[in-house]
């Protein structure tokens, strides 16, 4: 429809799958190679999850694209509630004629089929999606597969992949069933807003176009601030703005058009241009440009006002201390912002100090090589307290730092009763961890908003690294950005990095 308007060779953001839209971030690109490798090295069976909409779906049709020949594929897209439903859907899929509704037999066909496989040498490997939906107890039947036979594992590899309720099936079914733990566990995260930016201009650039020629600077702007790294969201406002645009005959997409598809999306209501800061002629609706600009002067001279405080008290608050400083809750101390060590009467941190952490996401805390601390939450408990009492402060980079290497807790503000929870140990080799490839990337924090992660973008110490910002849930529904930076050649060389920005006061745990 609107395709010929806008000179599209076709739509660029349909919501289904579509291989060739495919985009590799580098965070996307260092999932598909660890689940590649984790098929070629035999890990048995894999786990892919992520928010609805982060690309778990395209993820899988990029892998099937480079699956290696000698490896068979079955990709189940509509996983059924019945185990015997699924086994025969996987035999259908591999091109096996299947005797419906007759278990016993199904079971006797697929132990044929894996002989075949190898007497041939080669694996199947079964790619479940939307496996949220299966319960404990099909997925427990489903891992027996791979224990029928000796050798069954070795060809059989299984990736599951789905929401983030997968993880929590899967913790319920370890802990039940015991099962052998999943050879890898990852996690698709949202988009940072630069690879937000980037996946629009790529689906634009493949149907003939770019998003200087059909977008405003305001209306992308909003475009890429409402999908919050989203793809399926940024798809469906897109394609809505399209068809507003060729309706209206406008030769290019604005930032009415955004506020009125925007609308329609989220009802009248919603108040949407509240929500979105200097967006609409270059300052918020209904407020003066003096007002904005009043704002700007006070908040530079208190910042000013801050930096020429006594040596102490600046030496605490440090450049971005006045942006990561947490409230504290009504009736307790103020913690000193910078204090490391432990509260009066918690003992210090046990562990192994050669040993750094670098788990893959969703990794089973219990056998993490972390030097730190495990507790249990007690009743009343929250990530915040935690922080306080152990090390004396609490900001949102210290409660992202302890979701990283605890993976279970998926809410800044909901942690259990009971829940065990590991503590790292605040120093610059907790924050460094390995990509697939060999290389190595740093935490540089997490902040409240992405400012102080563009202003890393500038800082000399890390010229010419890739500075990443990701979206990560926050507290209630605020979203935190952390800011990420690599590629290192060597974990020296990261530390390095890390020990002249803390030199500089610009790492906000220390």
């Amino acid at each position: 429809m609107y395709t010929k308007h806008f000179g599209f060779s076709e739509k660029p953001f349909e919501l289904s799958p579509n291989h060739k839209f495919f985009f590799l971030t580098p965070g996307y690109q260092a999932t598909l190679e660890a689940l590649l490798a984790g098929i070629k090295d035999r890990k048995g069976w894999m786990v892919l999850s992520g928010e609805v909409g982060t690309g778990k779906t395209m993820m899988i049709y990029g892998l099937l694209e480079r699956i290696p020949e000698k490896v068979k594929t079955a990709f189940i897209f509509h996983a059924t509630y019945q185990f015997g439903e699924l086994l025969q859907q996987i035999l259908s899929e591999v091109g096996e004629k299947v005797a419906s509704g007759n278990l016993k037999k199904n079971k006797i066909q697929w132990t044929a089929y894996l002989e075949k496989l190898r007497e041939r040498g080669e694996v199947l490997a079964v790619l479940i999606d939307e496996a949220q939906k299966l319960s404990p107890e099909i997925i427990q039947e489903l891992l027996s597969l791979l224990n029928e036979k000796p050798w069954t594992a070795d060809h059989l590899q299984l990736v599951l992949v789905g929401q983030p309720e997968l993880d929590e099936t899967l913790n319920t079914l370890l802990l039940k069933y015991r099962p052998p733990k999943p050879g890898l566990r990852l996690t698709i995260f949202p988009l940072s807003l630069r690879e937000a930016e980037d996946y629009i201009e790529h689906r634009l650039r493949i149907v003939g176009s770019s998003s200087a020629r059909i977008f405003t600077p305001d209306a992308l702007s909003v475009v890429i601030e409402y999908g919050r790294g989203i793809p399926r969201v940024i798809n469906i406002l897109c394609d809505n703005a399209f068809l507003a645009g060729y309706s209206e005959d406008l030769p290019k997409i604005g930032i009415k058009t955004i506020w009125s598809v925007l609308e329609n999306l989220e009802g009248p209501g919603a108040k949407i241009k509240k929500r979105f800061k200097a967006r609409a002629g270059g300052h918020p609706p209904g407020r003066p440009r003096w007002a904005v600009w009043l704002v700007v002067v006070c908040v530079i001279l208190v910042a000013a006002g801050l930096w020429w405080l006594p040596g102490g008290v600046q030496e605490r608050l440090g450049p971005f201390k006045g942006w990561l400083a947490a409230r504290v809750p009504a009736g307790q101390p103020e913690p000193e912002v910078a204090a490391t060590k432990p509260a009066p009467g918690i003992p210090e941190q046990a562990g192994n100090s050669g040993e750094v952490l670098n788990p893959p996401a969703g990794a089973d805390e219990a056998a993490l090589p972390l030097p730190g601390r495990r507790i249990q939450v007690k009743k009343g408990d929250s990530l915040s307290k935690i922080s306080l009492n152990r090390y004396g402060f609490f900001n949102e980079s210290l409660i992202d730092l302890i979701m990283y290497y605890n993976p279970s807790v998926k809410k800044a503000d909901l942690i259990l009763e009971n829940q065990g929870v590991t503590l790292p140990e605040i120093r610059e080799e907790t924050l460094v961890s390995a990509n697939p490839d060999r290389t190595f990337r740093i935490i540089l924090g997490t902040f409240a908003d992405p400012t102080p992660g563009l202003l890393f973008k500038r800082e000399p110490s890390l010229a010419g690294k890739n500075v990443a910002l990701q979206a990560r849930k926050g507290s209630g529904n605020r979203t935190w950005t952390r800011v990420e930076a690599g590629d290192f050649s060597s974990r020296e060389e990261a530390l390095a990095a890390l020990k002249a920005l803390r030199a500089k006061k610009l790492l906000p745990f220390f």
